[in-house]
């Protein structure tokens, strides 16, 4: 009796350990599942995020391979194989609206309309056999002439302005052959747009420079001849002597004491002839690009930031975008803008 009463008390001790045992374990076990399951979690989240840096890399990728190949896919050649001969001379009287006149301008003619007045055509041509004064409206012959003279010194103070300008844009690629035989400059780097921006600018900057004091000298000398009687000269009717000062309305020349001043394209004894490019331009290549995807925005600023200097009378820097924009969309392959290049505007 009394082992039995032993045995039942050995029990009663030891079940509180064996619980306490069993509840331990159940609590290791229940640490160890939600570290596993906290480590799972983990593992996932680290793969979803792995796979979204991924795909966001990918869709980096994917977008610029797309913007690269859109930019690789726009044509940048530039087609320059119909080829033009200008003379600057004769730009430069386009652009300041000038207008060669003849006889007829200054009533020196027998012709009324269809008919000849024979009585006046025999009265012209005794004149003029004579070298008689002029009649006619010999007011608008002198201020014809005063303009002329201005005119050929305007164009003398702006060629090199515009030679300036255009070894400027073109760099090396402005070329100067066969200078001595009279054969034209040839300009490899330019075309006939951007040429007549430029001599635009030459013009309007050479309104703005200063005579050199023998051109001034020069200057005053003619237009005090031009005032002097006005005769006909090598017994013709479309020559005119005033002074020193002579007018051949039929060549279109102005002399003064026999130096060529102005000869319709030439001004001085010079001529400033070039061949360039006229079926492209640099404006015609901003305005294609606007077909490309990836280049619409970039050549739209270009052709409205242009045109704004247009208006401004700067065209110079017009040119300057205009080339150095396409310079840049064709050899970037990083996003492009108006802020890359503004800066090398003068």
């Amino acid at each position: 009796m009394k082992a039995i009463y032993v045995f039942m008390m050995l029990i009663a001790f030891a079940m509180p350990v064996l619980a306490l045992d069993a509840s331990t374990e159940t609590t290791k076990q229940q640490t160890q599942q939600k570290e596993q399951s906290l480590s799972n979690k983990k593992s996932t989240e680290e793969s979803e995020s792995e796979g979204l840096k991924k795909s966001e890399t990918q869709s980096i990728e994917q977008r610029q391979e797309s913007s690269e190949s859109s930019r690789q896919s726009f044509n940048f050649s530039l087609n320059d194989t119909i080829k033009t001969e200008l003379n600057i001379m004769s730009v430069f009287l386009m652009m300041l609206d000038f207008d060669l006149k003849t006889p007829a301008d200054f009533g020196l003619t027998a012709k009324k309309g269809f008919m000849v007045d024979a009585i006046k055509a025999e009265y012209l041509n005794q004149s003029a056999a004579s070298n008689a004064p002029v009649t006619g409206d010999v007011k608008a012959i002198r201020d014809y002439m005063i303009e002329l003279t201005e005119t050929a010194f305007l164009v003398k103070n702006s060629a090199p302005l515009f030679w300036s300008y255009v070894n400027e844009l073109g760099g090396s690629n402005v070329k100067a052959v066969n200078v001595n035989n009279h054969k034209p400059y040839k300009i490899n780097g330019l075309f006939s747009d951007e040429i007549y921006l430029l001599a635009t600018q030459a013009i309007n900057d050479g309104l703005n420079t200063s005579l050199s004091y023998a051109d001034n000298i020069l200057l005053s000398q003619m237009k005090a001849d031009i005032q002097k009687e006005c005769t006909f000269y090598r017994q013709s009717i479309s020559t005119i002597k005033c002074g020193n000062v002579v007018l051949d309305l039929s060549a279109n020349q102005l002399l003064y004491k026999n130096q060529l001043i102005f000869g319709g394209d030439t001004f001085f004894g010079s001529t400033l002839k070039i061949e360039v490019a006229q079926s492209d331009s640099y404006s015609n290549a901003i305005e294609r690009m606007k077909s490309s995807s990836e280049l619409k925005s970039f050549a739209e600023s270009v052709d409205r930031y242009s045109e704004q200097l247009i208006k401004e009378g700067r065209y110079k820097e017009a040119a300057m975008l205009q080339k150095r924009a396409f310079d840049l969309a064709k050899s970037s392959k990083a996003n492009i803008s108006l802020a890359k290049i503004l800066p090398q505007l003068n």
